[in-house]
């Protein structure tokens, strides 16, 4: 008989049908769909209904669900993302602010997008909507050109990395959307921020050069700073003059978005980008089987078969934990192969009070000679142990791929921690990968 297995971790509640109650870490929620005969291809679809408890910190969590009918397997990654209640959260999307004169997100979320149409052009070509879209009017835009010819900024984007909601101390990144002239490398985009939105003193954070003609996304990552309730980047895009927040230029284009902050500040717990040691134990517990592919610290090479595997570019830096990082003479030498493989963090200590968040990025990759008993997870060892990520294996091609994950640690508020990370290759050898970066927790 055909069946279906859901698989989650904290904080998702998954329900398949009215008898099947709240899930805990590694619980798993079985449906049975009628069938008969028990031949026959099943046509009948099953709900899912996903709940999330009102303390669970906005972000995005990944969990999967899999499907087996005899020896057919199917597994689908499936992403949830919580949003806030009563204070926004979660995206938003800039509308045009009369007052400030440029386009604003005034509700607190994880994103704040200027969208598709409201910074389109420059000045009157296009033409851009409520040029020149700076605060107060504070910088015209230059007229000189063709539209979507010559130079125009005609979207901007401010993103939460690890999917929470804005407030000081979260780092975020800046997409800006240009249109390239034809010598892309006599075009420079300047990204400068404001603290205070309603009193803006810009400060600059980067320059970018375009590298191809026409339409692109250009982007730059920074920490939000303690400051107003409302802050702001500006974007501006021009040719070849000199970098200045109001640099003038008749090809030039200057466009702002004002996004509001929670006004809580963010308290680093513990950080990690993997450049220096600072202390995880391989094996801890000392029930490690696999032969090959530990996990270890350091600048990995990359591998190929059917697409990436081991990635060889880490999130920062030049290190991360990667399931051995040195690619070997081909793909399969290297990767995790006869059983599972562990690394554990140093004691971390929780303060008692506050929302405790934890995000690090991932990645999970394996040949098309997986199965589900291959596996991928991360979990937080205090006076219980809860698993906050699980990625199962599967008879695809799954390539590797950076992602970010969260998890709210509240539970855990005023212990001692640590954060257990495995990788396993548990059934018939298989082709897997893992890797790890940019491990943080923070207090808000």
């Amino acid at each position: 008989m055909p069946s279906i297995l859901w698989v989650t971790r904290k904080p998702p509640k998954i329900f398949t049908d009215a008898s099947i109650s709240a899930m805990k870490p590694k619980v798993r929620a079985h449906h049975v769909p009628e069938s008969s005969p028990a031949s026959v291809t099943p046509t009948a679809s099953s709900a899912l209904t996903v709940s999330v408890a009102a303390s669970v910190t906005p972000g995005s969590y990944a969990f999967s669900a899999r499907g087996t009918s005899g020896a057919l397997v199917h597994t689908a990654s499936i992403s949830l993302t919580v949003t806030g209640t009563g204070g926004g959260g979660g995206p938003q999307n800039a509308v045009f602010d009369t007052a400030l004169q440029a386009p604003k997100c005034g509700t607190i979320g994880n994103s704040c997008d200027s969208g598709a149409s409201l910074l389109v052009g420059r000045a009157a070509l296009g033409p851009e909507p409520n040029q020149p879209n700076t605060i107060n009017d504070s910088c015209a835009d230059g007229t000189a050109g063709t539209f979507h010819s010559d130079e125009s900024n005609d979207r901007i984007k401010v993103t939460s990395v690890d999917g929470t909601d804005f407030a000081p101390g979260k780092q975020v990144r800046v997409d800006a959307t240009v249109w390239a002239w034809t010598t892309p490398s006599s075009d420079h985009l300047d990204i400068y921020t404001a603290a205070d939105a309603t009193n803006p003193v810009w400060t600059f954070l980067t320059t970018i050069t375009p590298t191809v003609a026409g339409a692109q996304t250009l982007s730059a990552n920074y920490t939000l700073p303690s400051g107003g309730s409302l802050q702001a980047v500006r974007a501006q895009f021009r040719f070849n003059s000199t970098s200045a927040n109001c640099t003038a230029g008749t090809f030039n284009d200057r466009d702002d978005l004002v996004f509001a902050v929670t006004s809580t500040p963010v308290t680093t717990v513990f950080s990690d980008t993997f450049e220096t040691s600072l202390g995880w134990t391989t094996n801890p517990n000392a029930t490690d089987t696999a032969t090959t592919g530990q996990w270890e610290r350091g600048d990995p090479e990359d591998t190929n078969d059917s697409g990436a595997k081991q990635l060889g570019t880490t999130v920062s830096g030049t290190n991360d934990l990667v399931t051995a990082r040195l690619a070997g003479a081909s793909a399969g030498v290297n990767d995790v192969d006869g059983g599972v493989t562990s690394i554990r963090s140093p004691a971390i200590a929780l303060p008692a009070t506050g929302n405790l968040t934890l995000s690090f990025s991932w990645y999970l990759a394996h040949g098309s000679n997986a199965t589900s008993a291959d596996f991928f997870r991360v979990s937080v060892v205090g006076s219980t142990t809860s698993v906050v990520l699980q990625q199962l294996g599967s008879a695809v091609n799954r390539n590797g791929a950076w992602a970010t994950a969260t998890a709210n640690l509240n539970a855990f508020a005023g212990q001692t921690v640590r954060i257990l990370i495995e990788a396993a290759d548990a059934s018939t050898a298989s082709l897997l990968e893992a890797g790890v970066d940019d491990v943080k927790i923070t207090q808000q």
